[in-house]
C-alpha cells in the first residue's frame, strides 16, 4: 500500500481515482496541510472536493466525531474538474474513498 511520507496510507483505488478525475494533487495537498488539521481534529477527518456556481474548486474539511463539524475551507480558482464531490476520509493514518470506507464499517 503507498504511503505519502508520515502524513498516511492510501490505496490503489484512491490513487486510481484522484487521476482519472484530475485530483491526483489533493494528495499531496492533504499531506502537506496536517499539521494544521491535526491540531483541530484528531480523530476522523472527511474532505470533500466539490466546485462552486462559477466553477472553482473548493475543498472542505469536517471532523466526524462526536458530530460532524466543518473546520476548514480551502478554495482553488484553477482547476480542471467538475464533476460529483469527492468524498475522501482520513481515518487512524489512512485516506480511504467514501466507497471503500463504507466497505469496511
Amino acid at each position: 500500500m503507498p504511503r505519502l511520507g508520515d502524513a498516511f496510507a492510501y490505496s490503489e483505488a484512491l490513487e486510481n481515482t484522484l487521476l482519472k478525475a484530475g485530483l491526483h494533487w489533493l494528495l499531496d495537498f492533504i499531506a502537506a496541510n496536517q499539521k494544521r488539521v491535526r491540531k483541530r481534529i484528531q480523530r476522523t477527518q472527511e474532505w470533500v472536493f466539490s466546485f462552486d456556481d462559477q466553477h472553482r474548486g473548493v475543498l472542505n474539511v469536517f471532523a466526524l466525531h462526536p458530530r460532524k463539524t466543518h473546520h476548514f475551507t480551502f478554495n482553488f480558482t484553477i482547476t480542471p474538474y467538475h464533476g460529483e464531490p469527492v468524498h475522501l476520509f482520513l481515518d487512524e493514518g489512512m485516506l480511504l474513498t467514501k466507497e471503500e470506507r463504507d466497505a469496511s464499517l
